[in-house]
């Protein structure tokens, strides 16, 4: 029997939804281990080193999995406008809100021209994850829409095309020629967006055990680790003298690292939740998950609370460190879902999706009757 991705009654796949949790916790260890001072704490070639960066290459596809995700899911959904401005309003509600919070309760900390520009998060790259989503999600009925129309080799050699141009060949060059900013770009997550799709249209691992995609996973991690930090460690045992390879792969657009994100997102697809309690309970975390990255993500909180914080990890053993990394994660992870908790109920009690819908539909509707009342072509 095929080992087939588990899909629920209403078409929902709530293993991909586990993997945007994992992702958004992965993302939260990346901050831990680098803004946090972790890894620039830990003296070079040690154990508790080679254990951090063992850890943060192993966490460092979170943002390429959250992209995959969306891909995934929403190549077979109906394309609804009305979500990206819902997701402005929760954006700008974290933005505006820990902006005000530090203006009143640390005076002297921001501007009040910080907080006005904390209304548009885009314009001033307020986060950047959601910065370079903002156009991909404009493009997605068009995304989908290629897929569905190109044939399954046509489709097979986009995917491939994208890969090589866009990760294989500026990693083996060394240089950003087509500017992904590695990974950090709008057209990196377009890009993640199509494979991701591409995989969930073409079943890709289908006939694969879910063990296979994990064992993949695991090669991809220790290939990284061992390309960047674990030659160099041996060679400093052996000589006295740490010997690296000039190819970095520590980055999002590496082909080790989107490896790595793919064969999760195989792993994840083939998770069967059965349980109605289950997964009524990892649909809201998930839905939460993104709000976990604008609470600690906030440039204030990043500044005065995040930066350094943690540098005392750096005198703990190799084994207690990425235990203690992974456990403030999840705490910080779980608090901050919490507080999501009390703005996601308000925005239900106060009918946000259907207001952005229904704000759009007359929009839509005004623009048709003055497209058609000058003779103009319209959507």
């Amino acid at each position: 029997m095929k080992d087939e991705p588990k899909v629920s009654s209403g078409g929902r796949l709530y293993g991909v939804d586990l993997l945007k949790i994992l992702s958004m916790l992965m993302v939260v260890i990346l901050h831990i281990l680098g803004q946090g001072g972790i890894l620039a704490a830990v003296k070079p070639f040690s154990l508790r080193y080679e254990a951090a960066w063992l850890l943060e290459i192993s966490a460092y596809c979170a943002v390429n999995c959250f992209a995959l995700a969306s891909g995934y899911v929403m190549i077979e959904l109906k394309f609804k406008y009305h979500r990206i401005m819902s997701l402005w309003l929760q954006v700008v509600f974290y933005a505006v809100l820990i902006s005000v919070g530090f203006y009143f309760c640390l005076p002297g900390s921001l501007d009040l021209k910080f907080i006005i520009q904390s209304f548009f998060p885009v314009g001033f790259n307020r986060y950047w994850y959601f910065t370079a989503y903002f156009p991909t999600f404009f493009l997605i009925p068009f995304f989908n829409h290629l897929l569905h129309t190109l044939d399954h080799q046509k489709a097979r050699r986009l995917i491939i095309t994208l890969v090589l141009l866009l990760s294989v060949y500026p990693t083996l060059v060394k240089a950003d020629l087509f500017v992904t900013k590695d990974g950090y770009s709008f057209l990196w997550i377009s890009a993640l967006y199509l494979i991701g799709a591409y995989c969930k249209k073409y079943a890709v691992g289908i006939n694969r055990k879910a063990r296979y995609a994990v064992l993949l996973y695991l090669a991809a991690v220790g290939v990284t680790w061992l390309w960047q930090y674990g030659v160099p460690f041996l060679t400093f045992r052996i000589s006295g003298q740490a010997k690296s390879f000039s190819i970095n792969l520590v980055s999002y657009s590496s082909p080790t690292i989107l490896l790595s994100a793919v064969a999760l997102l195989i792993a994840f697809s083939k998770i069967q939740i059965q349980k109605p309690i289950l997964q009524k309970s990892i649909l809201l975390l998930s839905s939460l998950s993104f709000s976990v990255y604008l609470i600690h993500d906030h440039p204030m909180l990043w500044q005065y609370w995040f930066k350094n914080h943690f540098v005392s990890y750096a005198s703990l053993s190799s084994f207690l460190l990425p235990l203690a990394v992974i456990g403030t994660a999840a705490v910080i992870f779980a608090v901050c879902s919490l507080i999501d908790l009390i703005r996601h109920y308000l925005f239900k009690w106060c009918k946000v999706d259907q207001k952005c819908r229904s704000i759009l539909e007359r929009v839509s509707g005004l623009i048709k009757k003055a497209a058609a009342k000058f003779g103009l072509p319209h959507p």
